[in-house]
């Protein structure tokens, strides 16, 4: 990632993605944004049990992080996901942390990093795998005064 603001969401969506499975086992949606005067803030709701991989959820925090861009209010934004990915030339799948992010004026990207957890529940991560981003979008609009 050559975008300074997709490193920044990436790595505080893994840190927090990471510290959840290690406690939990398992993670519901949450997001991340980036705010024009560079603050980061988390989005997160209560663990839900029965779907942890709400498409209410992600829809909610995609359609929250395109209305506050719009608004001038944040410059990128990231919606984490705990998902089963399919393993390039293969059939099958391995348990990913998904990155969904955007940036008003750099696009978007989908980042998945493969994770598995021991008998311990330490988690460990794999190699990152980068493709673009289709299904979330910013555009920005005017810049809010500090």
């Amino acid at each position: 990632m050559t975008n300074p603001d997709f490193n920044e969401i990436h790595n505080g969506a893994l840190s927090f993605a990471q510290h959840l499975l290690q406690a939990h086992g398992e993670f519901p949606p949450f997001g991340v944004s980036l705010g024009v005067s560079g603050n980061i803030a988390y989005v997160v709701k209560g663990r839900e049990t029965e779907h942890l991989f709400s498409e209410e959820m992600v829809e909610y925090l995609q359609t929250s992080f395109r209305q506050q861009a719009l608004h001038g209010y944040i410059s990128a934004a990231g919606v984490c996901i705990n998902m089963s990915a399919p393993v390039p030339d293969k059939e099958q799948e391995y348990d990913a942390i998904c990155v969904r992010m955007a940036h008003i004026h750099d696009g978007a990207i989908e980042v998945f990093v493969p994770y598995s957890l021991d008998e311990e529940g330490a988690c460990q991560l794999g190699a990152p795998l980068v493709r673009a981003g289709e299904s979330f979008q910013l555009v920005g609009g005017l810049v809010q005064p500090a």
